[in-house]
């Protein structure tokens, strides 16, 4: 089954998408950037799904960490704040650490 890992500070979105894939996939869950990048390095799941407002790490700075980590997951951002210089940093992030 396709490991998905959810960082999202929101538990009641947690609990939807947990309900929603529940057949599909496994969803972990991170309620922080932290606790997100540990559970990253320690079971490398096949999908990350990042949200990038988080109460103790900027979005960004979870992406760059994990990124940084060798073959790292395809990370998709999540946000509800349409800000096009935060999308374009994004990309800048992944495009490095992808070279």
């Amino acid at each position: 089954m396709t490991r998905l890992l959810f960082i999202d500070d929101d538990s009641q979105a947690q609990d939807t998408l947990k309900m929603v894939l529940a057949d599909d996939y496994q969803v972990i869950s991170s309620l922080t950037g932290e606790q997100g990048i540990e559970i990253v390095r320690d079971e490398n799941p096949d999908l990350v799904l990042l949200d990038i407002n988080l109460p103790d790490l900027d979005g960004l700075e979870v992406l760059e960490q994990i990124m940084a980590i060798p073959a790292p997951p395809p990370v998709v951002i999540l946000t509800v704040y349409p800000d096009v210089k935060l999308v374009a940093t994004a990309i800048k992030a992944v495009a490095c650490f992808r070279l």
